[in-house]
């Protein structure tokens, strides 16, 4: 378990041993609590979503 502070000495996040394994591998892990198998691809499904709604999308 580590804590990630900006230049300011502000905390700005944790990283888990999970975190850092996922990183190094290459992989996603997914183990009994994980509700969502990938939150970059769910991330990114909100936000086209939620572009549309509000017509964020400029292409």
């Amino acid at each position: 378990l580590a804590i990630v502070a900006d230049s300011f000495g502000s905390i700005v996040g944790l990283v888990t041993m999970e975190d850092l394994f996922e990183t190094l591998l290459g992989l996603e892990i997914v183990d009994e609590s994980d509700k969502v198998e990938d939150l970059q691809k769910l991330a990114v499904e909100r936000w086209r979503k939620r572009s549309k709604k509000q017509n964020l999308n400029r292409n």
